[in-house]
């Protein structure tokens, strides 16, 4: 078969490993290609299995770019292979899609049409069309209401020849969750098929009078092409725009860095810092950058000010009563608004329940009926280790209190137990998943990686958690530099709120300025396209990127209450 325009030959690389490219792109930014040539076409096309063709561009295209940008910390000793490290990237960009991956599995288990194909897949040449038919949607429905985890490794099985080890190095988990993992979600898909019993995935017997789940899961959306030579020539080049722009922008950096001069206008400052400190709210606007962007003078004012609305909402969340943990099948109603930008794309997600476990949720289908979908075989057994169930189970509102409640009081050994959680691949991915990290930023510091992992902890506790927790996150996130803080917001549900931030206020978790709940988030623009890109599946094909400041999407939560049964308000 002929090699693809977008796949130039390389020469001088092509015979290396995938470590020694990584290695020699160091010195050479532009080797860097050569692990796009190798394995985007594979990566591109599980993406768009799991999401669709359109939001695999921009994943398979960010997935180098972090790539790129973190290729210091790949580990050649672990693996000469860059595929586990590619695909453990791609899982976390994925994870950001995660209830729209849900929602057009059901949409294929209610209706038969998957959303993700352009055409139905048919598989006549095989079995019979309505027989297939009828197992496909049967299986898109079990994939539905698997956990996250357990979903994410039987795909990565099933889809790609990655091996056990290299799915735990890419998820950062031990092999032997995966192999735990793998037999809930096969005992759940089994169960939807009719209960069939199978051998293991690594010894199928491909018997065509019989189809096993196995065979039917590697079969699912097998009709999804690979991507075109348009696709990966279009992903080669903003992969090597970037490439060259981050070049050019260090040359810069380091230039402007001889050049520029050393005093600051300090009466001006001072001023505004007297006024600010006088009303007693933060100066931080949207689009305030924290780091080498803002003088020394200003970043300190923004963490004493940080520091004063932490200290307070830790006090207040300290005096609110405390509630007694929910029963693990303790139904939970939540209510979601978003509010998107000009150019963006709405995704307001509507009433939803789920039990504290995770165990069981529901849903109103777009006009469809009431839905309950059930998931005991992804939930922790009584009394496991807070830590073991979210690493290997995933988030849970139970989790997620459990997790609270069992962190130190103490702000530094709080931050000492999440910088061990970031310091594994897992963790980091976790952190990246945040709300509040909306846009994948290029770089994190430790410090954004430990507000972000908290972020993501607080957003899931759908129910709180116990207040004396709470109050040491707000008291361990007023000591990490480069927090900001922001007054006066409106929320997309119309309500104040306090934005409190790691990266200047583009990306803001939302509290309220009564109690210091969480209430929602929001990502407004930095007016640079994620990447390189041009575009995000968050804002309209066809449009202009959002300008500095501008609003991409915010989500508000209006409502969490404890419920007897699902469907109640």
């Amino acid at each position: 078969m002929p090699e693809r325009s977008a796949r130039p030959q390389q020469a001088s690389g092509a015979a290396l490993p995938d470590a020694a490219i990584i290695e020699r792109s160091a010195r050479d930014p532009e080797a860097f290609a050569i692990l796009y040539d190798r394995h985007a076409t594979t990566l591109h096309r599980y993406v768009a299995r799991r999401l669709g063709d359109g939001v695999a561009d921009d994943i398979v295209a960010e997935t180098f770019l972090c790539a790129f940008r973190k290729r210091d910390r790949f580990d050649p000793n672990a693996s000469p292979d860059a595929r586990p490290w590619l695909y453990g990237i791609a899982a976390n960009l994925i994870g950001k899609h995660t209830r729209s991956e849900v929602r057009m599995l059901r949409a294929y288990a209610r209706t038969g049409a998957d959303p993700v194909l352009t055409r139905q897949a048919t598989l006549d040449d095989v079995f019979s069309r309505a027989s297939v038919a009828a197992a496909q949607r049967d299986l898109a429905g079990a994939l539905a209401i698997l956990a996250n985890g357990d979903r994410e490794v039987l795909l990565l099985i099933a889809w790609t020849d990655l091996s056990y080890a290299e799915v735990a190095a890419a998820l950062g988990i031990p092999v032997g969750t995966v192999r735990s993992r793998l037999n809930r979600a096969r005992t759940r898909v089994r169960a939807a098929l009719g209960g069939i019993d199978v051998p293991s995935p690594r010894e199928v017997s491909f018997d065509m009078n019989r189809i096993d789940d196995y065979e039917q899961i590697a079969g699912f959306r097998a009709a999804v092409p690979f991507p075109s030579e348009g696709q990966l020539t279009a992903g080669r080049a903003r992969l090597l725009a970037a490439v060259t722009a981050q070049d050019q922008a260090g040359h810069r950096h380091r230039a402007a860095a001889r050049l520029t001069p050393r005093w600051r206008p300090m009466v001006a400052l001072a001023a505004s810092a007297a006024i600010a400190v006088g009303a007693g709210f933060a100066l931080t606007t949207p689009g305030t950058r924290t780091g080498k962007s803002m003088t020394a003078e200003h970043a300190a004012l923004q963490a004493t000010l940080a520091a004063k609305v932490l200290h307070a909402a830790a006090v207040r969340v300290a005096r609110q009563p405390a509630i007694a943990e929910p029963s693990p099948g303790q139904w939970i109603y939540y209510n979601e608004v978003d509010e998107s930008g000009a150019n963006s794309v709405p995704a307001s997600e509507g009433p939803e329940w789920v039990t504290f476990d995770g165990d069981q949720s529901a849903y109103y289908e777009a006009g469809g009926p009431f839905t309950v979908h059930r998931s005991s075989t992804s939930v922790p057994p009584p009394g496991t280790n807070p830590w073991v169930a979210l690493n290997t189970y995933g988030i849970s509102a139970e989790t997620a209190w459990d997790v609270l409640g069992a962190l130190p009081a103490e702000p530094h050994a709080l931050l000492a137990v999440i910088a061990r959680q970031v310091a594994t691949p897992a963790g980091e991915q976790d952190a990246e998943a945040s709300v509040t990290n909306m846009s994948a930023r290029k770089q994190m510091t430790e410090a954004q990686l430990e507000f972000d992992y908290l972020t993501w902890i607080l957003w899931n506790a759908r129910l709180g958690g116990p207040p004396a927790a709470l109050a040491a996150i707000y008291r361990a996130m007023a000591t990490l530099p480069g927090i900001t803080v922001q007054h006066g917001i409106i929320d997309a549900a119309g309500a104040p709120a306090i934005g409190v931030s790691d990266d200047g206020g583009y990306n803001e978790l939302l509290l309220s300025p009564v109690t210091y709940q969480v209430t929602g988030w929001r990502w407004l623009s930095d007016g640079i396209v994620p990447g390189g890109r041009t575009g995000h599946p968050r804002v309209r094909a066809g449009t202009h990127w959002p300008p500095r400041g501008a609003l991409i999407v915010s989500t508000a939560i209006t409502r969490v209450s404890q419920v007897a049964a699902a469907g109640d308000r």
